[in-house]
């Protein structure tokens, strides 16, 4: 890599001394050297500006800036915003001080920025460490496949941890500040992050590197805090938001959507919209997209009611999975009928059932439509899949393509161990790769 960017890692703190030497020491420690690093204290009651200044002092060869918000504490969106104001690097990281970067972070993700112009933010997958900084977890990583793909499961939940992002600054200066509290929502900032990946999806493209290059640190101060019921509320609030602000021509074109998806994409917005308890919004728009185009509208409404229609079936045909499994694949096949094919669990179970009944082919189809469709990694679809086509080509005497599913399944799931010990047999030895 010839041009090395100037990266801005923005440390937010609040309350975290005792976190503080490890999260400053993992950026000190950087691969990538060309950074500076930005500390925001939140107006702090125990001795963490002490701290942070004795590493400025410490380290004068290192670009290490700090601020006091004096005014705090004001959630973590305020001293975000004062560490993006006074940042001179073209990209923004984000780095809370519970929280470790892995050496090789920053080198990582400005090598994808750099090798794809077009996108505005990258992120990676983490794990979960507890207070002594011992791996306790590891998260569920998607990587949806497109624009529109990311603009709908975001839709859904953020699944973006933030402190993996690196975001470039013009980026930000589209999208504009992270959001801050305000009187009507004095809790608004809690899900500062989700409301900037939606606005960010919409002016340029996302990408997700599958590597573990953070440590996100599991305690009883953010145990309570991602614990709380608002998130739920303030994720469908800020939803609304972005929602309201464009109508579905707007959101169908800045997202590539192709003409045959918009009815579609559409139903999928309105049901969510639904579900979230924004039911007034949904009539707003529906008596605008009346005045557009009325045909339109009305064939939005009937995607949507197949929407709701299709996730009544799989909830019944869940019932009757064990006790009467010919019902159950009626209905799940029914369900995925009104919903194109977008539920990756009907999909599978139905795999499943064919590969039961010796069905061979319809089930190899199927898992097969699973592994295109599933973006998550670790997902258990995506693990359970390659495992059944692994079986179905060991039965077949394709042990090529066996090993290759097996490993694929380990890969996903390294205590697969029914995977293992086929792997086993045919041989061939896995690393835990955890």
């Amino acid at each position: 890599m010839t041009y090395q960017p100037l990266v801005s890692v923005v440390v937010p703190n609040y309350n975290y001394a005792h976190f503080l030497p490890q999260c400053i020491d993992s950026v000190l420690v950087q691969t990538y050297t060309n950074w500076e690093l930005i500390i925001v204290d939140d107006n702090s009651s125990d001795n963490s500006r002490d701290i942070i200044m004795d590493y400025v002092k410490r380290y004068p060869q290192y670009n290490i800036r700090f601020f006091h918000n004096q005014t705090g504490p004001a959630g973590t969106s305020v001293p975000l915003n004062i560490g993006i104001r006074e940042m001179k690097g073209e990209i923004f990281a984000w780095l809370s001080s519970d929280d470790v970067f892995h050496p090789d972070k920053i080198l990582r993700q400005v090598e994808v920025l750099e090798k794809n112009p077009d996108v505005g933010m990258v992120y990676t997958r983490v794990s979960t460490i507890d207070d002594d900084g011992k791996i306790i977890g590891l998260n569920t990583f998607a990587c949806p496949p497109s624009r529109a793909d990311f603009f709908l499961e975001l839709m859904k939940r953020n699944f973006v941890n933030g402190n993996t992002v690196m975001v470039r600054k013009e980026t930000l200066d589209k999208i504009g500040p992270f959001v801050e509290r305000t009187p009507e929502y004095v809790d608004i900032w809690r899900a500062d992050d989700y409301f900037s990946w939606l606005k960010i999806c919409l002016v340029s493209r996302i990408i997700g590197v599958n590597e573990r290059l953070n440590l996100t640190r599991k305690h009883r101060g953010n145990n309570d805090f991602n614990s709380c019921m608002f998130w739920e509320r303030l994720n469908g609030l800020l939803f609304s938001m972005i929602v309201k602000k464009h109508d579905i021509h707007d959101l169908a074109k800045i997202l590539d959507i192709p003409e045959s998806q918009k009815i579609y994409f559409e139903s999928r917005i309105r049901r969510w919209l639904g579900v979230s308890g924004y039911t007034g919004l949904i009539i707003e728009r529906h008596n605008h997209m009346l005045e557009l185009d009325p045909q339109f509208e009305t064939e939005i409404l009937q995607k949507t009611e197949d929407l709701t229609r299709a996730e009544y079936l799989v909830k019944n045909a869940d019932v009757y999975i064990l006790t009467k499994p010919a019902l159950a694949a009626q209905l799940l096949e029914e369900a995925l009928s009104l919903n194109n094919r977008s539920d990756i669990r009907p999909i599978y179970t139905l795999a499943s059932f064919a590969k039961r009944d010796g069905n061979i082919e319809k089930a190899i189809t199927l898992f097969n439509e699973v592994l295109q469709k599933d973006f998550y990694v670790d997902s258990p679809f995506v693990t359970g899949s390659h495992f059944h086509l692994g079986e179905i080509d060991l039965n077949q005497g394709k042990q090529t393509e066996a090993v290759n599913h097996f490993k694929a399944c380990l890969n996903e799931n390294p205590s697969h161990r029914k995977a293992a010990e086929y792997l086993q047999s045919l041989g061939i030895e896995m690393k835990n790769n955890v």
